[in-house]
């Protein structure tokens, strides 16, 4: 018997090319697939809500997969999250109906949050926001 899961996924996309596999590179979804592949030991394909560019990372990303492997969410959590790279983790998995649920279909929002630091360079956030060259010191 066929199963769908939903899963919801964060990760820093600081080393990786995005979200979709790449010609060149290494991408979350190669990553994600390469694990799902290992445990199931057949070719498994997921399909996100959506996709993130090169260097980009995401809070609550969400894919689904379809396997007749038989195994409870938590422990697809539990196996995804025991192989993965530290910066690669599963926040949720859920069994979900085939016929009402699909990843990109059903999405109905998305945020996009930029951030830019317009102050003076900040050591703590220089991988997480854009450091804008901005003379700081002219505005105060």
């Amino acid at each position: 018997m066929m199963h769908r899961y939903a899963c919801t996924v964060a990760y820093n996309g600081a080393g990786y090319e995005g979200w979709q596999s790449q010609t060149r590179g290494t991408s979350i979804q190669e990553k994600i697939e390469e694990i799902l592949n290992r445990i199931t030991e057949q070719k498994i394909n997921i399909i996100a809500s959506g996709r993130t560019d090169a260097g980009v990372s995401a809070s609550a990303q969400v894919f689904m997969f379809d396997t007749d492997k038989e195994m409870s969410a938590r422990k697809w959590m539990g196996a995804m999250n025991g192989f993965l790279p530290a910066d690669i983790h599963i926040m949720d998995c859920r069994e979900v109906d085939p016929v009402l649920f699909h990843a990109r279909y059903n999405v109905r929002w998305k945020k996009y949050v930029y951030r830019i630091n317009t102050g003076p360079y900040d050591v703590f956030t220089k991988d997480t926001a854009y450091q804008c060259p901005v003379n700081w010191m002219l505005r105060q």
